[in-house]
Protein backbone atom coordinates (compact mmCIF):
# COMPACT_ATOMS: atom_id res chain seq x y z
CA UNK A 1 0.00 0.00 0.00
CA UNK A 2 1.64 3.46 -0.83
CA UNK A 3 0.26 5.29 1.72
CA UNK A 4 1.09 3.31 5.44
CA UNK A 5 1.16 7.06 7.37
CA UNK A 6 -2.52 7.36 8.31
CA UNK A 7 -2.36 11.18 8.55
CA UNK A 8 -1.32 11.04 4.42
CA UNK A 9 -4.18 8.65 3.57
CA UNK A 10 -6.66 10.60 5.48
CA UNK A 11 -5.18 13.94 3.30
CA UNK A 12 -5.05 12.02 -0.26
CA UNK A 13 -8.46 10.78 0.48
CA UNK A 14 -9.72 13.80 1.20
CA UNK A 15 -8.09 15.87 -1.80
CA UNK A 16 -9.45 13.37 -4.32
CA UNK A 17 -12.65 13.87 -2.98
CA UNK A 18 -12.41 17.37 -3.81
CA UNK A 19 -11.36 16.92 -6.99
CA UNK A 20 -13.64 14.18 -8.62
CA UNK A 21 -16.48 15.55 -6.24
CA UNK A 22 -19.19 15.26 -9.08
CA UNK A 23 -17.60 11.11 -10.16
CA UNK A 24 -18.24 10.31 -6.43
CA UNK A 25 -21.51 12.15 -6.48
CA UNK A 26 -22.94 10.11 -9.59
CA UNK A 27 -21.72 6.99 -8.07
CA UNK A 28 -23.80 7.45 -4.36
CA UNK A 29 -26.58 8.33 -6.28
CA UNK A 30 -26.63 5.36 -8.37
CA UNK A 31 -26.05 3.13 -5.62
CA UNK A 32 -28.78 4.66 -3.91
CA UNK A 33 -31.09 4.30 -6.68
CA UNK A 34 -29.94 0.78 -6.50
CA UNK A 35 -30.28 0.37 -2.95
CA UNK A 36 -33.27 1.71 -1.50
CA UNK A 37 -33.94 -0.57 1.30
CA UNK A 38 -30.76 -0.63 2.30
CA UNK A 39 -30.41 3.59 2.13
CA UNK A 40 -34.01 3.76 3.77
CA UNK A 41 -32.01 1.59 6.79
CA UNK A 42 -28.91 3.84 6.96
CA UNK A 43 -31.48 6.47 7.64
CA UNK A 44 -33.39 4.92 10.27
CA UNK A 45 -30.41 4.33 12.21
CA UNK A 46 -28.77 7.42 11.42
CA UNK A 47 -31.59 9.07 12.83
CA UNK A 48 -31.65 6.79 16.03
CA UNK A 49 -28.28 7.25 17.03
CA UNK A 50 -28.61 10.75 16.37
CA UNK A 51 -32.10 11.74 18.06
CA UNK A 52 -30.86 13.08 21.15
CA UNK A 53 -28.38 15.63 19.86
CA UNK A 54 -30.50 16.43 17.40
CA UNK A 55 -33.84 17.37 19.88
CA UNK A 56 -31.37 19.11 22.28
CA UNK A 57 -30.08 21.33 19.08
CA UNK A 58 -33.20 21.88 18.23
CA UNK A 59 -34.73 22.75 21.59
CA UNK A 60 -31.47 25.29 21.80
CA UNK A 61 -31.93 26.48 18.82
CA UNK A 62 -35.46 27.56 19.59
CA UNK A 63 -34.51 29.60 23.17
CA UNK A 64 -31.44 31.39 21.08
CA UNK A 65 -33.85 32.66 18.05
CA UNK A 66 -37.72 32.96 19.34
CA UNK A 67 -38.58 35.41 16.87
CA UNK A 68 -37.74 33.40 13.82
CA UNK A 69 -39.43 30.65 15.56
CA UNK A 70 -41.87 32.72 15.22
CA UNK A 71 -41.63 33.38 11.57
CA UNK A 72 -41.26 30.38 10.53
CA UNK A 73 -44.70 28.78 12.42
CA UNK A 74 -46.54 31.98 10.84
CA UNK A 75 -45.07 30.96 7.13
CA UNK A 76 -45.31 27.20 8.10
CA UNK A 77 -49.64 27.78 9.11
CA UNK A 78 -49.99 30.30 5.99
CA UNK A 79 -48.79 27.80 3.54
CA UNK A 80 -50.99 25.25 5.19
CA UNK A 81 -54.21 27.64 4.76
CA UNK A 82 -53.30 28.34 1.41
CA UNK A 83 -52.94 24.66 -0.02
CA UNK A 84 -56.59 24.13 1.84
CA UNK A 85 -58.21 27.49 0.32
CA UNK A 86 -56.44 26.61 -2.92
CA UNK A 87 -58.06 22.25 -2.48
CA UNK A 88 -61.58 23.77 -1.64
CA UNK A 89 -61.55 26.71 -4.54
CA UNK A 90 -59.18 27.11 -6.70
CA UNK A 91 -55.65 29.02 -7.40
CA UNK A 92 -55.65 31.73 -6.60
CA UNK A 93 -58.67 30.98 -4.27
CA UNK A 94 -62.02 33.26 -3.83
CA UNK A 95 -65.18 33.35 -1.69
CA UNK A 96 -67.96 31.10 -3.40
CA UNK A 97 -70.69 33.62 -2.26
CA UNK A 98 -69.00 37.01 -3.52
CA UNK A 99 -65.77 36.18 -5.22
CA UNK A 100 -63.59 37.87 -2.69
CA UNK A 101 -60.00 37.16 -3.82
CA UNK A 102 -57.56 38.80 -0.91
CA UNK A 103 -56.30 35.63 0.93
CA UNK A 104 -56.34 37.81 4.30
CA UNK A 105 -60.23 37.73 4.17
CA UNK A 106 -60.69 33.73 3.18
CA UNK A 107 -61.76 31.21 5.77
CA UNK A 108 -63.55 27.39 5.83
CA UNK A 109 -66.98 27.12 6.25
CA UNK A 110 -68.93 24.11 7.15
CA UNK A 111 -71.08 23.88 4.33
CA UNK A 112 -74.25 22.46 6.04
CA UNK A 113 -73.78 24.93 9.06
CA UNK A 114 -72.70 22.86 11.69
CA UNK A 115 -69.13 24.21 12.49
CA UNK A 116 -69.85 24.79 16.31
CA UNK A 117 -70.60 21.10 16.57
CA UNK A 118 -67.38 20.47 14.37
CA UNK A 119 -65.39 21.95 16.87
CA UNK A 120 -67.37 20.54 20.04
CA UNK A 121 -66.14 17.43 19.05
CA UNK A 122 -62.35 18.53 18.21
CA UNK A 123 -62.46 20.29 21.48
CA UNK A 124 -63.16 23.89 20.67
CA UNK A 125 -60.27 23.67 18.24
CA UNK A 126 -60.96 26.37 15.30
CA UNK A 127 -58.36 27.79 13.22
CA UNK A 128 -55.06 26.18 12.90
CA UNK A 129 -56.42 23.33 14.84
CA UNK A 130 -59.19 22.94 12.32
CA UNK A 131 -56.54 23.49 9.29
CA UNK A 132 -54.72 20.48 10.89
CA UNK A 133 -57.70 18.39 11.39
CA UNK A 134 -58.55 18.84 7.64
CA UNK A 135 -55.08 17.66 6.35
CA UNK A 136 -54.95 14.98 8.64
CA UNK A 137 -58.51 13.13 7.31
CA UNK A 138 -57.29 13.90 3.71
CA UNK A 139 -59.84 17.20 2.94
CA UNK A 140 -63.17 15.92 3.28
CA UNK A 141 -65.71 17.31 1.25
CA UNK A 142 -68.21 19.51 3.92
CA UNK A 143 -66.27 22.64 3.40
CA UNK A 144 -66.56 25.33 1.11
CA UNK A 145 -63.89 28.80 0.84
CA UNK A 146 -66.12 31.90 2.48
CA UNK A 147 -65.11 35.43 2.80
CA UNK A 148 -64.88 36.73 6.40
CA UNK A 149 -68.09 38.44 5.99
CA UNK A 150 -70.35 36.15 4.27
CA UNK A 151 -69.25 33.57 6.93
CA UNK A 152 -70.37 35.95 9.34
CA UNK A 153 -73.66 36.80 7.74
CA UNK A 154 -74.22 33.15 7.09
CA UNK A 155 -73.49 32.49 10.44
CA UNK A 156 -75.72 34.97 12.04
CA UNK A 157 -78.78 34.93 9.27
CA UNK A 158 -78.55 31.77 8.14
CA UNK A 159 -77.87 32.99 4.75
CA UNK A 160 -75.32 35.58 3.46
CA UNK A 161 -76.77 38.74 1.91
CA UNK A 162 -75.44 38.44 -1.97
CA UNK A 163 -78.10 34.87 -1.91
CA UNK A 164 -80.86 37.18 -0.67
CA UNK A 165 -79.88 40.18 -3.17
CA UNK A 166 -79.55 36.79 -6.14
CA UNK A 167 -83.28 35.96 -5.35
CA UNK A 168 -84.55 39.69 -6.12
Amino acid sequence: MPFKDPAIRKEYSREYAIRNREKIGAAKKKWREKNPEEVRIINKASYWRNRECRLADSKRWIKEHPEKEREYGRKYARNRKMRILEHYSQSPPFCACCGEKEIKFLTIDHINNDGSEHRKQLKGSGGTGLYGWIVKNKYPPIFQVLCFNCNCAKGHYGECPHKQMEKL
